[in-house]
């Protein structure tokens, strides 16, 4: 009886050190477990914060991007918008001229000096020439001179180079080049006329090529004409076979106005009236006046420089 009881003492000692070792293993695993799930909870919520502050980056750097694309759309339309304010001041420029610089229109402003094409006077000599004259700060178009040249060349010279050509001289475009002067003039040339017709009939002249200015002349015969401006002309030579030189009143010879140019004139220059041999000495001042602007007989160097400025009739 003493040993059964022994040995149910013993089978509930073993049956409750074993319920204490399943009761403490499980809670261990329970322990475990609930440290495991906070774990991977904790590293959920860490991906899940990280994944968050990505998006914030994400949405930040497309906030910027939008921003630059803002800007740069805004710049885009501030730069059409001058392009179109450019046109619409009446520049011609547009906006990729006005994007890549100014020296397009620089180059376009510039070009705000005037064109000068067959002879036509330079824009510096017209503009205040009084004071060019006078300081000796002027320039001279070379172009427009080399072109007034050729065409004085074109005409040919009588004996000592002096030009077949006369010239209306403008004193207010004088300008004093320092060595010489430059003056714009109108070239006059000759008219000239064929003898080969009966008296009466009708013969036209270009008296302007400029202006296109016209008269009639009747042939009166013996190499006369009466003008329809009621004037006489002749011919010094009536039997040329050939056109010839047409001249009124006291032997003036009748010239065409044709070209508008540019001459030099020399510092020591001198002007002559051929009728009384006076001469006087070339002046900035002195050509500037309106009476001392004609000349038929003008005699050039080989600097190409007017020299003496003659007035040949009375």
């Amino acid at each position: 009886m003493k040993r059964k009881i022994i040995v149910y003492i013993l089978i509930g000692s073993l049956s409750a050190m074993c319920l204490c070792s399943c009761g403490s293993k499980t809670g261990s695993e329970t322990e475990t477990n609930t440290v495991t799930e906070s774990a991977e909870n904790s590293g959920e919520e860490t991906e899940a914060a990280n994944m968050a502050g990505s998006s914030d980056e994400e949405e930040k750097e497309n906030t910027e991007n939008t921003g630059q694309g803002k800007n740069n759309a805004e710049s885009g339309q501030n730069t059409e918008s001058t392009g179109q304010d450019k046109d619409m001041d009446g520049t011609g420029q547009n906006t990729e001229n006005i994007t890549n610089g100014t020296a397009a229109e620089d180059e376009m402003s510039g070009t705000a000096e005037t064109e000068r094409t067959g002879g036509t006077a330079a824009a510096d000599g017209t503009a205040g020439a009084d004071s060019n004259a006078s300081s000796g700060s002027g320039t001279a178009d070379s172009d427009a001179l080399d072109v007034s040249w050729g065409v004085i060349e074109q005409y040919g010279f009588r004996e000592n180079q002096e030009s077949e050509l006369s010239f209306g001289l403008k004193g207010d475009t004088l300008v004093d080049c320092g060595d010489f002067f430059t003056i714009e003039a109108t070239f006059y040339k000759p008219v000239l006329v064929s003898l080969n017709h009966e008296a009466g009939d009708v013969v036209e002249i270009v008296v302007n090529e400029l202006t296109g200015e016209r008269i009639l002349l009747t042939y009166q015969g013996n190499g006369a004409f009466r003008g329809s401006d009621e004037i006489d002309y002749y011919t010094m030579n009536p039997a040329a076979s050939g056109p010839t030189e047409l001249y009124c009143f006291s032997e003036d010879q009748v010239e065409a106005a044709f070209y508008e140019g540019i001459i030099k004139v020399a510092k020591d220059a001198k002007s002559c009236i051929h009728i009384t041999g006076e001469e006087t000495p070339v002046s900035a001042e002195f050509l500037s006046q309106p009476a001392n602007s004609w000349y038929n007989g003008v005699v050039f160097d080989d600097k190409k420089q007017a020299v003496t400025l003659t007035v040949y009739g009375d």
